[in-house]
C-alpha cells in the first residue's frame, strides 16, 4: 500500500470513529502513549485491517486525528526510523498536507 497523506485536522468523536466495525474487530500496532502536543499527551496507533495511523489524546478526551493510511510494512519502516521522539507536532507535520505554490510572475523587463 502506498503512502496516502491526509490533511491534519484534529477533532472530536475518537470513540464512535473506533466502533466502526473495521476498525473494533481489527489488530492495532502501538506506537507510544506519551507523545507531547502542547501541554497534552496522546497514543498513537496504527489500524491493521483499515491502515490508518492516527493520534488521540489521552483520556479524558475524546480528540484525534487521523494521520494517514499506510501498509504495516511502510508504518513499521516510518516508526522505526523516527528521530523526534515523542514530539507530535512533528509527527503531525510529516504527514501535514503539502501547500500547493503559487507559480511566480513572469520578471518585468
Amino acid at each position: 500500500m502506498q503512502e496516502t497523506l491526509v490533511s491534519v485536522k484534529i477533532v472530536r468523536g475518537y470513540a464512535a470513529w473506533m466502533l466502526e466495525k473495521d476498525r473494533a474487530a481489527s489488530k492495532k500496532i502501538e506506537f507510544g502513549t506519551w507523545w507531547r502536543l502542547k501541554v497534552s499527551y496522546w497514543r498513537v496507533a496504527w489500524i491493521e485491517a483499515t491502515g490508518e495511523l492516527y493520534a488521540v489524546e489521552r483520556p479524558p478526551s475524546d480528540r484525534f486525528v487521523m494521520l494517514a493510511l499506510l501498509g504495516k510494512k511502510e508504518v513499521n519502516e516510518l516508526m522505526r526510523k523516527w528521530m523526534d521522539g515523542d514530539n507530535l507536532e512533528a509527527l503531525f507535520q510529516r504527514f501535514a498536507t503539502p501547500a500547493v505554490e503559487k507559480p511566480s510572475a513572469p520578471a518585468a523587463d
